[in-house]
């Protein structure tokens, strides 16, 4: 059974490739790339590496607890913002109901600390998120996990 690379690698195959001694093992080499992006997104809480569209949807903070964070940042832009709650209603905020700091993903709500609707209530983002380029020192981490994964792969760990 062929192993599908991600859709949203951390490394590129030609990296992976020279790190891991040029593999000509397709499916191992998929395998190092998605290993290191599954781990670097769970030991990150991030959602997304590479800049694309995202849709997530986040619990609104208890009142007075006026900000959110976006889990695949830099936040590029912002497509809608729509407020839920358990009846399935839907209000897409207006530009002047929020404020974001696109590094790191803040989304601010201004209308939110003084009044306005608290638990049950989710946050639906319609975004582009990620990086344009994985940061170098993102790549080298990468780097230094995909060399550990071989060494255990070959049995040298």
């Amino acid at each position: 059974m062929a192993i599908s690379l991600t859709t949203d690698p951390i490394l590129t195959a030609a990296v992976v490739a020279d790190v891991a001694g040029n593999l000509d093992d397709a499916d191992k080499l998929n395998f190092l790339i998605n290993a290191a992006s599954t781990r670097f997104l769970d030991y990150t809480g991030r959602v997304r590496i590479n800049s694309g569209s995202v849709v997530e949807t986040v619990n609104l903070p208890p009142l007075k607890v006026p900000y959110v964070w976006l889990r695949a940042t830099p936040v590029s832009e912002v497509t809608s913002i729509k407020l839920l709650h358990e009846s399935a209603e839907k209000e897409t905020l207006s530009e002047s109901d929020y404020g974001i700091t696109t590094e790191t993903g803040r989304v601010y709500l201004p209308n939110h600390s003084a009044s306005g609707p608290g638990w049950g209530y989710q946050l639906e983002f319609t975004y582009t998120g990620g990086w344009s380029a994985v940061p170098a020192a993102v790549q080298q981490g990468a780097i230094e996990l995909v060399r550990l994964m071989q060494s255990r792969l070959d049995g040298q760990a």
